[in-house]
């Protein structure tokens, strides 16, 4: 059943990648497209993402369509490439200034930038989630520094800390082999203890917790129901 768990897990975020990458893909193309469009270029074909169409319509000049792969897509102009039979016509690409084919083929990258701020600004606003910062299981580095579970850590080098995720940044973001002094609560006790900067798998401390490893089948927990 666990192992069904994390297959299902993993399942989603590989879902959840695609749709991302879905998004950023479909911005991008359309920056694009809206810049052919205000060019006056014609387009002839959008489509987000690759191969067989999945589903599509046409409005206008255009061609919309759906793919089946999920990770591309594309704006297919008039003119656009060597295989194109080019007449000169005003709505091909290779009809427009130097400068209209610029804008043209930077308005991708523009559209992803725009957009980046406000995905910024809403991902801070929402936060994440993020452990306390009380020990239960210190890291490497923090076990050779003489940090014990149950050690509240309240600052390193100087800087204030609410979660273990914190201790672990300001750790790494220090060339290896710098000791860091690093104050800690224990009990009613304030101690400050030199934690050698190491990689980032010497210092992945974890939270404590109450939660209890699937007993064994025989065991005493086991035979008490417990779960």
């Amino acid at each position: 059943m666990q192992q069904i768990t994390q297959w299902l897990s993993s399942g989603w975020s590989i879902v959840l990648v695609v749709l991302g990458l879905g998004l950023i893909i479909f911005l991008h193309e359309l920056g694009h497209f809206l810049m052919a469009k205000k060019n006056k270029v014609r387009v002839e074909i959008f489509s987000l993402g690759f191969g067989q169409a999945i589903f599509k319509f046409r409005r206008g000049e255009t061609e919309y369509r759906i793919a089946w792969l999920p990770l591309g897509g594309y704006v297919k102009m008039a003119g656009e490439t060597m295989l194109d039979e080019r007449k000169g016509e005003p709505f091909e690409l290779t009809s427009k200034t130097p400068w209209q084919r610029f804008q043209i083929f930077v308005a991708g990258a523009v559209m992803n930038l725009i957009i980046a701020f406000p995905i910024a600004i809403l991902s801070y606003v929402i936060g994440k989630c993020e452990v306390p910062n009380e020990i239960g299981r210190p890291g490497l580095a923090e076990v050779k520094a003489g940090i014990q579970p149950g050690d509240v850590i309240l600052e390193v080098g100087g800087r204030k800390i609410d979660s273990l995720e914190k201790l672990r940044v300001e750790m790494i973001r220090r060339p290896n082999g710098t000791m860091v002094p690093v104050k800690i609560k224990r009990g009613e006790e304030i101690l400050t203890k030199q934690v050698e900067s190491m990689r980032s798998s010497y210092h992945e401390s974890t939270q404590t917790t109450l939660m209890l490893p699937q007993p064994l089948p025989g065991k005493p927990l086991a035979e008490q129901g417990v779960k």
